[in-house]
């Protein structure tokens, strides 16, 4: 039997076996073993929706079952017999990524997706039982460098609990919908990030997934962390500014390339043109170009000096 309810009310589940059941483990809120007489195991992915059996090599019964850590586990049968799991690890089996965007207003925007749940055990993509309902993130970022404008939610996520601390480099979010069965792959939040540091060395920012829930109550294994690093001025994404970087942006302009072809933040933050977030323009493009004739600064300002000597006709 199991609960969604915290014990509330509980409903019977079906395993294939007759067997005794002696003991369960779970190692997260999906993987799960079942160890019966017989000497015959169950396995779950899904948080006990549905069984797999797994023969252990012997007709001893098995009594108890423990894992230090997945792929990794013993059980102990009658008899003194005590057996060893060792299967395949598949770390992160939760798929994230960011994709950079143009919304509808013209500003650069970041999206953040779940791309697709992993069977902890085979590696490949599955069902999210009874769907997505919650997804909590946290994020730590180069304050000096960057700065959130807001996060907003998309559909059926649409009413984030936000958390944003830009003088200390930390920004959070809570989205949770329960109206519809939602499967990955999916859009959570669109976040709107200025590059406001000088353009004379990268700035980072990290995603850490806190929680990914099921409709079942069920946590997913959360993927590794995400490290993203901007560089403002950078189009072409290749960690050097020059005036490939201004070809790359004024291409894009003249619709030449598409969106994928750059870097849309590292490109769109060169000229500062609203304080909710910015848009990619010729002034990107030429700014980046007097950076490079040295014209502009890395601060994409007035380089000292020169624009006195053309004054004064020197």
């Amino acid at each position: 039997i199991f609960s969604e309810n915290s014990g509330q009310s509980w409903k019977q589940l079906e395993v294939p076996t007759s067997q005794n059941l002696n003991s369960m483990y779970f190692i997260d809120g999906l993987d799960g073993w079942l160890v019966v007489d017989g000497g015959t195991l169950l396995h779950t992915a899904d948080g006990g929706m549905s069984w797999q059996t797994v023969f252990a090599g012997t007709s001893t019964n098995i009594n108890d079952i423990f894992f230090l850590e997945r792929g990794i586990g013993w059980a102990v049968g009658d008899g003194g017999a005590i057996l060893k799991y060792a299967g395949n690890v598949v770390k992160g089996p939760t798929v994230t990524s960011v994709v950079q965007e143009i919304g509808k207003d013209g500003y650069v925007k970041l999206v953040l997706r779940i791309e697709q749940v992993n069977d902890p055990g085979t590696g490949q993509a599955r069902e999210v039982p009874k769907g997505l309902i919650k997804v909590k993130a946290s994020f730590n970022y180069d304050y000096l460098g960057l700065s959130f404008s807001t996060i907003r939610g998309i559909t059926p996520f649409d009413n984030p609990v936000i958390k944003v601390n830009n003088p200390l480099g930390t920004a959070s979010f809570e989205v949770e919908q329960s109206e519809l069965i939602v499967q990955p792959p999916v859009s959570l939040v669109d976040l709107f990030v200025k590059i406001k540091g000088p353009g004379d060395k990268p700035y980072k920012m990290s995603i850490d997934y806190d929680a990914i829930t099921a409709g079942t109550g069920a946590e997913f294994p959360q993927q590794e962390l995400t490290t993203l690093t901007f560089y403002k001025g950078d189009a072409s994404g290749d960690g050097i500014i020059n005036r490939e970087d201004a070809r790359v942006i004024a291409r894009y302009l003249a619709r030449d390339i598409k969106s994928d072809g750059l870097n849309l933040l590292n490109a769109a933050s060169v000229f500062t043109e609203q304080e909710k977030g910015d848009n990619i323009t010729m002034k990107d493009a030429m700014f980046v170009a007097q950076r490079d004739a040295g014209i502009r600064n890395a601060s994409y300002l007035p380089a000292s000096g020169y624009w006195e000597d053309r004054l004064a006709g020197r």
